[in-house]
């Protein structure tokens, strides 16, 4: 598949994107874990516990889209679009 400049600039955007959520998915493990560790020492009450256990995720998964970067529908009309055109 032969690419214009600007779709190599997207796909490229993208792969900057996806390595930037791995990131902010790796420290929302690590919140979590530091959560669970204060909650279990006492620092914290179950509120602040349930609050973070039902954010965090719902934050992880929403990353890609709410980043800088080519979103999802627009890496998939680019594909949509050289398939087309084989």
């Amino acid at each position: 598949m032969d690419f214009t400049d600007k779709e190599i600039e997207i796909i490229r955007s993208a792969e900057k994107n996806v390595r930037s959520v791995k990131v902010v998915r790796i420290m929302i493990f690590l919140v979590l874990c530091a959560i669970v560790i204060a909650f279990f020492s006492g620092m914290i009450s179950e509120r602040i516990l349930v609050y973070v256990a039902l954010g965090a995720p719902v934050y992880a998964l929403l990353a890609p889209q709410i980043g800088v970067g080519p979103k999802y529908e627009q890496l998939t009309m680019l594909l949509s679009k050289k398939l087309k055109n084989q």
